[in-house]
């Protein structure tokens, strides 16, 4: 659905315009095969594969028939159900709603975005009321609609779709859309959803929910008590230190506080491992994993950082460079912790960049620089940070604390090894020294505010 496309579409959309010959008795039958919904649906299917196989003069004569059903509620009937069987087979390959839209919207114009949201939540609609819904499954399709209606565009009804639930119709009435454009641009992310490739899942796709779970999720939010939860003493004593970061105008006390809070947040966790594995929980505390997305520009640097502070606190990150995030895996409270700080370090990262590449000759090539340097300093001063409160918690507790952490280390492994047995290393190349130079400077002063968030 790329620049190419676009161009093929408009060229395809201006010969089927042109198109329609055959005299009266082809006209005739047109009319006649346009009323079969099932001649209309199959119509469609073979529209959406003659764009993926670039047959453009098969998608000429495919969309000028349909384009005929499109007043009679026929052909945008059809695209609808057939986007929704295209996106129900996706939440049973391990996609989510917030990873589908992601993945294939972040570079599309904007109705060839908000058609994917459309889908996404009118998919997921039903299952709102079920009981065994999984709430951040639920929590992404909020969000999606919070965005779709912040445009103005959600919701409205449609002459071209009578039924209810027909959100194409509507979406082509809402961009101010034709039926030939409509057809071309729903029929293209068809094609697209039938590429997408299965996903090591993250969580029970819906047609499981309300059965025994095959695969451990990460909750929405950290567990309850017991369980991994953050301890809201904790968490007070994390905002005072990050409040003095804050305050604070001298960079080695700001660095020093931020450090003491990684500690604490650290030697949490070491005492949570501990406990679970003294009570005998292990059979119920196990890594899970969750998808973060990585947003452009400089997602490659972003990426890194996400990597750099899991690995800080014992969990492991995958990215994706295709479709735009990294799959996390890790203990439960660790990957709390690990999403909280990336969130806030991200955006600290961003500030920093664009202030410190006002009036650079070459912006990009320099934020992209600063990005990287900010991830692997901040790296540094993490992993320090937990390195001594190992050392302090294995003087408290003995022998038995190493052998604990190594086993969870192996279990991160083991998972993200079963999810993705190949991967590949990444290389950093082409660094811009002054960027470099500027994000390492930048990262110095960094701090973690995680406090409310951490609790959501």
């Amino acid at each position: 659905m790329g620049k190419r496309n676009r161009r093929r579409r408009r060229e395809t959309q201006h010969r089927a315009g042109r198109a329609g010959g055959g005299g009266p008795d082809a006209a005739q039958h047109r009319l006649r095969a346009v009323d079969d919904p099932r001649f209309v649906a199959d119509g469609f299917a073979h529209l959406a594969d003659a764009l993926a196989r670039g047959d453009d003069l098969v998608a000429d004569k495919i969309v000028t028939v349909l384009a005929a059903a499109w007043g009679r509620g026929g052909a945008a009937v059809a695209a609808t159900t057939a986007l929704r069987a295209a996106a129900g087979a996706a939440w049973e390959r391990g996609w989510q709603p917030a990873d589908l839209v992601h993945a294939f919207g972040r570079k599309q114009p904007a109705p060839e975005r908000r058609l994917l949201v459309r889908l996404v939540t009118a998919d997921g609609a039903p299952w709102r009321g079920h009981p065994g819904a999984d709430a951040a499954w639920l929590q992404q399709l909020d969000d999606l609609e919070a965005d779709l209606r912040a445009t103005g565009r959600a919701g409205g009804a449609s002459a071209g779709c009578p039924s209810s639930g027909c959100f194409v119709g509507d979406w082509a009435d809402q961009e101010g859309l034709g039926a030939v454009d409509a057809l071309l641009r729903a029929a293209q992310l068809l094609a697209v959803l039938w590429a997408a490739p299965p996903l090591p899942p993250v969580g029970e796709p819906p047609s499981a929910w309300g059965r025994e779970p095959r695969v451990r999720r990460a909750p929405a939010r950290p567990p309850g008590p017991g369980s991994g939860a953050i301890d809201e003493r904790i968490l007070s004593r994390v905002r005072a230190l990050l409040a003095k970061a804050e305050s604070t105008e001298f960079v080695p006390e700001a660095e020093a506080l931020t450090e003491k809070a990684q500690e604490l947040m650290a030697r949490y966790a070491i005492d949570h491992a501990l406990l679970s594995a003294g009570a005998g929980h292990s059979s119920t505390d196990q890594p899970v994993s969750r998808r973060v997305l990585i947003d452009d520009p400089y997602a490659k640097g972003k990426a890194n950082l996400l990597a750099q502070v899991g690995e800080a606190n014992r969990c492991q990150a995958v990215w994706c460079k295709e479709f735009g995030f990294s799959t996390v895996f890790g203990f439960p409270t660790d990957l709390a912790v690990t999403d909280v700080l990336y969130t806030s370090l991200v955006s600290q990262c961003s500030t920093a960049m664009l202030a410190a590449s006002k009036g650079v000759a070459s912006p990009r090539s320099f934020r992209e620089s600063f990005v990287l340097a900010f991830a692997v300093h901040i790296g540094r001063r993490l992993r320090a940070a937990t390195a001594t409160t190992v050392q302090e918690a294995t003087a408290d507790h003995g022998d038995r604390l190493l052998p604990v952490l190594a086993s969870r280390d192996e279990q991160v492994e083991a998972a993200k090894h079963q999810a993705f047995p190949r991967l590949e290393r990444s290389r950093v190349r082409n660094v811009d020294p002054r960027g470099w130079v500027a994000g390492q400077a930048a990262a110095k002063v960094a701090h973690l505010d995680v406090g409310k968030r951490i609790t959501r």
